[in-house]
C-alpha cells in the first residue's frame, strides 16, 4: 500500500480478513472451559453448600468433605469460595 502497488481498499479489506480468521483461530485454541463452574455442575451448588457448611460448622471433617466432593485442599477452598461458601 505504501508503495501504491495496492490500494488502501483492497489492503484493508485482507487486514480486516486476516484479523478475522486469527480471531476466530485464537478462539478454537482457547478451549477448556472453567473448572469451577465445571465443578459447580459436576457436583450440584445446593449439595456444594451442604458439604461445604458441615464442614464448616464441624458436622462432618475436612476429609469426608474433600471425599464427598473429590476435591482436596486449595481446590476445595476455591470451590467453596466460587459457590459462595468461604471454608
Amino acid at each position: 500500500m505504501d508503495l501504491n502497488f495496492i490500494s488502501e481498499k483492497v489492503f484493508f479489506a485482507y487486514y480486516d480478513q486476516y484479523f478475522a480468521k486469527e480471531r476466530r483461530s485464537k478462539a478454537a485454541k482457547a478451549g477448556g472451559g472453567d473448572f469451577y463452574a465445571n465443578q459447580k455442575f459436576r457436583i450440584g451448588k445446593r449439595f456444594g453448600e451442604t458439604v461445604v457448611l458441615a464442614a464448616k460448622e464441624g458436622s462432618i471433617l475436612y476429609s469426608e468433605a474433600y471425599r464427598l466432593t473429590g476435591l482436596r485442599g486449595k481446590t476445595y477452598d476455591e470451590f467453596a469460595y466460587s459457590i459462595g461458601c468461604e471454608a
